[in-house]
């Protein structure tokens, strides 16, 4: 007797999803159990729950064209849908070196990552500090058979840095001086401009203050003035945006009036002293 009432006691332990769930919901929380431990086994595993039937297919508004600056960072978003158990490789196409496959990066060069967005299933090739060897083609390419591949062209843009007037500047002591160094052709402005005076790095003083502005969307501004101009002052000055290169004056301090072949330099530019005060002219 004892015997029947285990087993008919089993039987209804047994029968009682069936029996509050049906076979359809056993069988969705079955599946809601093997979502979860997907999601737990990595963001790659999580695509197969998507459409596992579904060949990898690259994402239609994938950009083919993009343009950095000098000294930025580079992002190259690939997007990846019905990737399943497929990985994703970054080639830079010029040299034809693998530089990532899925998060693993096989370049010594630090520069360049891969970041991974599982959200978008989002493949990105990130290159910090870009520099103009970089500009090219990169491939994303994903391992089926055929491989699938999309192409992109980064272009790297380098801004032109120069301070307005001579490369050789002369200014008689007492008078007030004012560099101007001008960015021009910039995708973005730079963060900042420093001075530096003989490779020293120049802070305001009760003589000296520099000055950045961003007068129009592709161009940028540092003024450096100094104002009763001494001996000390000569030498050579530096102005450097930031990431990008620097551009050199050298200033020269005299006593006493300037004769015009002092004033006179070279580059097709003029310098003129007028009542204590150095005027820029480009011609």
């Amino acid at each position: 007797m004892y015997q029947s009432c285990v087993f008919i006691l089993c039987s209804l332990v047994l029968l009682e999803p069936a029996r509050l769930y049906g076979a359809e919901g056993i069988r969705s929380r079955h599946q809601h159990h093997y979502q979860n431990s997907l999601h737990r086994s990595g963001p790659q595993t999580m695509e197969l729950i998507n459409d596992p039937e579904k060949e990898p297919m690259f994402a239609s508004d994938l950009p083919r064209n993009l343009t950095v600056q000098l000294g930025g960072t580079a992002y190259l978003p690939c997007t990846v849908h019905n990737l399943g158990n497929k990985s994703v490789s970054w080639i830079r196409n010029r040299d034809t070196h693998i530089l990532t496959s899925d998060r693993d990066v096989f370049i010594v060069d630090e520069r360049f990552s891969s970041l991974y967005n599982p959200d978008s299933s989002t493949w990105t090739l990130q290159i910090k500090y870009v520099q103009p060897r970089d500009a090219g083609s990169y491939e994303c390419q994903v391992s089926t058979s055929p491989k699938k591949m999309h192409f992109f062209n980064l272009a790297v843009v380098v801004p032109k840095v120069r301070i307005i007037g001579n490369k050789d500047i002369h200014v008689q002591a007492g008078s007030e001086v004012q560099l101007k160094c001008v960015v021009s052709q910039a995708v973005e402005h730079p963060s900042f401009i420093v001075w530096y005076h003989n490779d020293k790095m120049v802070v305001s003083s009760g003589r000296r203050f520099p000055r950045y502005e961003t007068p129009t969307r592709d161009s940028s501004i540092g003024t450096f003035t100094i104002s009763h101009v001494v001996k000390s002052d000569a030498g050579n000055y530096t102005c450097q945006p930031a990431n990008l290169h620097s551009a050199k004056v050298s200033l020269h301090v005299v006593n006493g009036e300037l004769s015009e072949p002092s004033i006179q330099g070279s580059g097709g530019a003029l310098s003129l002293l007028i009542h204590s005060e150095l005027l820029f002219c480009c011609s």
